[in-house]
């Protein structure tokens, strides 16, 4: 996923032994970083970057949390899968890389798996709700007779290409597709009666994610009082446009007028997805040749994608390689629609891509000579969606 080069042809071992070797890692590196020379205002930056990482790591292992990551986004299934986005197609030897990753993907569920059992045992257990939400999201991917699902569909794109180990690929790809029924069955039949039927996590657990998060401790009950401020703020800004839009209206009823009967809308994916990519390019353009910023010719393009069928219905950004050879990319869940409502488009993708997420992510990839590359790949969401905002 990060582009580089010699371990694009394997996948993450998800197992419990994975974990604790993960771990094992972790605690060898801030072993070594206590050892090293930070007397450079750089080097000091960079090793406070890690050892901030690697504690609150160990703290997450010690609570358990590798062993409940089932969710929608940012889980260990979401990972699993869109990693074969980001890798090049181009030539026969690419595909013949896609297809041994892929022939280790129903390993790394059985990881998946064996690290959830494990959890189970300890009665560390993800919510109902996002384990149902993410058997659901499997069994779009394994797809149907009538629909292919994700695996078989990449397999046939590298049949397409002259000298593919069109044979493996397919092999690779049934097998694969297994792996995601047979987890979305497990999640479905043996996970989810005992799942937590909550969604609260407690005060415990979610401050250790609000230090993931924030990366600060903050006062939760401050941030709540805040928060509910904001967005009682919002929602009094909210009904006043929509009575410049539809007066008398309810809010319900002006995004049914939105959504349906505006004509600022697009028929068709690839049509969506051209019109992204025209708003991205002239939001480039917009910003340097107005010298709001000054942007490295490296990473002044970027690409709009639809994601695969089956995900999160939410666009995301998938940052450049470390080589910059593959450009940035924003991905839109169509997910089976074809009219695609514009009113709400271009924040979002304003927000994913430029002068959002692959700005802010770009121009940390591009800093090699100032940033590590852990610092360069490490993501806080408290700076990374407040940069986007």
């Amino acid at each position: 996923a990060l582009g580089i080069a010699g371990s694009d042809h394997l996948m993450t071992d998800f197992s419990p032994a994975g974990h604790e070797a993960r771990e094992t890692l972790n605690r060898a590196t801030l072993a070594k970083l206590s050892t090293l020379d930070t007397s450079n205002a750089g080097d000091r930056l960079a090793a406070g970057v890690l050892r901030n990482s690697l504690e609150l790591s160990e703290r997450e292992f010690a609570a358990g949390e590798h062993l409940r990551t089932i969710r929608v986004l940012a889980g260990d299934v979401d990972y699993a899968r869109s990693v074969f986005d980001l890798m090049p197609t181009e030539t026969a030897e690419h595909w013949r890389t896609i297809a041994e990753r892929m022939s280790h993907v129903p390993g790394a569920f059985k990881g998946m798996r064996d690290s959830w059992n494990l959890g189970m045992q300890r009665g560390v257990v993800a919510p109902r709700r996002q384990v149902l939400a993410v058997a659901d999201m499997l069994e779009g991917w394994a797809g149907t007779a009538s629909a292919p699902g994700f695996f078989t569909t990449l397999a046939e794109q590298g049949a397409a290409v002259n000298g593919a180990p069109v044979d493996g690929l397919r092999a690779a790809a049934r097998e694969a597709t297994t792996a995601l029924a047979e987890t979305a069955a497990f999640l479905r039949t043996i996970y989810a009666p005992v799942a937590d039927p909550r969604n609260g996590v407690g005060e415990e657990r979610h401050a250790l994610a609000r230090r993931r998060y924030l990366g600060m401790d903050i006062d939760a009950d401050d941030a709540y009082t805040w928060g509910l401020e904001e967005v009682r703020r919002l929602d009094a800004e909210l009904r006043r446009c929509a009575a410049e839009i539809k007066p008398g209206a309810s809010l319900d009823e002006v995004r049914h007028y939105l959504d349906n009967e505006s004509t600022e809308a697009i028929e068709g994916e690839e049509n969506l997805r051209q019109w992204l990519q025209n708003l991205m390019n002239d939001a480039m353009e917009f910003l340097i040749s107005n010298k709001h910023f000054d942007i490295p010719v490296g990473i002044r393009k970027i690409d709009a994608k639809i994601s695969p069928p089956g995900g999160a219905a939410a666009q995301y950004y998938m940052a450049p390689s470390e080589d910059l050879a593959r450009a940035g990319s924003t991905w839109y869940p169509a997910n089976g629609r074809t009219r695609f409502p514009l009113w709400s488009e271009p924040t979002t993708a304003y927000h994913e891509g430029v002068p959002g997420h692959h700005l802010q992510i770009g121009m940390a990839i591009v800093n090699r000579e100032k940033l590590s590359r852990f610092q360069r790949n490490e993501f806080v969401s408290g700076h990374g969606e407040g940069w986007a905002l």
